[in-house]
């Protein structure tokens, strides 16, 4: 007969019940997150994200130029504001920027004209002082998207150091993830154009 002490055998017992009351809440699903919940609510939120979508793509495909004053992105923005709030209500947002497995431009766009609007007026008033990058983006005409696409993704890095070297702002509060720099942060976002200039959606 296999002796037990009352200190392991209360161990054993408690191990027990913690062991069927696993499998008593993996049967009943309630350890199980409803993953199929943003699927079911986010389609509330894509007409609108296909609108500001639509309205980003005609203001593109209408002129020569990268970017132009972000008061000329106020509707689109509007848009997009709308759109992100509404997929934010239901505690998803990454996913919801990802449409048909494409990139969703919004965020740039409510960036743009929002929080960085008062910079991105300071490198608009440096066309003219001989950079490169600056007059790629604000000022040089293109013939089609695929330039566009091709100068906007070279102009990236020289971009990031004007932004850096015109703009005394920090990040939006919130924004920038852990361990991330001011320097990665604003290239981050950048980059976020580069599927409306080089993606068709």
């Amino acid at each position: 007969m296999i002796e037990c002490s009352p200190q392991k055998a209360s161990c054993l017992v408690a191990l027990f019940v913690v062991i069927a009351v696993y499998y008593i809440f993996a049967e009943t699903n309630l350890f199980t997150k409803d993953l199929n919940t943003f699927e079911k609510d986010v389609p509330k939120c894509i007409p609108i994200f296909n609108e500001a979508n639509g309205m980003i793509a005609k203001e593109i495909n209408s002129t020569k130029r990268i970017l132009k004053n972000p008061e000329v992105y106020s509707n689109i923005s509007a848009k997009c504001e709308k759109a992100i709030e509404c997929a934010e209500s239901f505690g998803s947002p990454m996913k919801s920027y990802y449409l048909d497995g494409k990139y969703n431009p919004c965020m740039f766009f409510a960036f743009y004209h929002g929080y960085f609007s008062s910079c991105a007026d300071r490198l608009i008033g440096k066309v003219g002082d001989q950079i490169p990058c600056i007059e790629t983006v604000f000022q040089e005409s293109f013939h089609n998207k695929t330039e566009k696409c091709e100068a906007y993704k070279n102009a990236q890095p020289c971009i990031v150091r004007a932004i850096l070297n015109a703009c005394d702002v920090m990040p939006e509060e919130g924004k920038m993830r852990k361990k991330q720099t001011k320097k990665d942060f604003y290239a981050d976002e950048i980059y976020n154009l580069v599927p409306a200039l080089c993606m068709d959606y």
